[in-house]
């Protein structure tokens, strides 16, 4: 359960929320924020339909202002730590090695992104908060 926990505050944290920006930066994408009631049919749309949906332009730059700052990476990265609170040898290897094990995560994914035309960086070591920070 314990390991759950620390996945969801960090993994799945930064897999979830680092790339939120691309997906909700488009407001018909976002459909909350749209004006009216929902299609209830697949009739053809026009332009001043979509143009009557979209929200005003305070709202919209609203949203956009929170999503962005949702999909900021963390500053403190996974394994990294302002305080130090482990002193005992055995903690302190099991540290150094976690950080080890990280710095090979992220060489193998930089090796890999290195050939992809789109590079996949949210679950990199180094965009992965310590924990969430909203």
């Amino acid at each position: 359960m314990f390991t759950v926990i620390i996945y969801m505050a960090s993994a799945g944290y930064a897999s979830s929320q680092h790339n939120i920006y691309e997906s909700y930066a488009y407001p018909p994408a976002y459909p909350t924020l749209l004006r009216g009631d929902p299609p209830m049919d697949k009739s053809e749309r026009t332009e001043s339909d979509l143009m009557a949906a979209l929200p005003e332009k305070n709202q919209m730059l609203g949203m956009l202002a929170v999503v962005k700052l949702w999909s900021l990476i963390s500053k403190s990265k996974l394994g990294e730590f302002e305080s130090t609170w482990l002193y005992s040898e055995e903690c302190c290897e099991a540290l150094q090695q976690f950080r080890r094990d990280l710095r090979s995560a992220a060489t193998t994914i930089d090796k890999r992104n290195a050939t992809r035309e789109f590079p996949y960086n949210n679950l990199h070591p180094d965009n992965i908060p310590n924990g969430i920070s909203i």
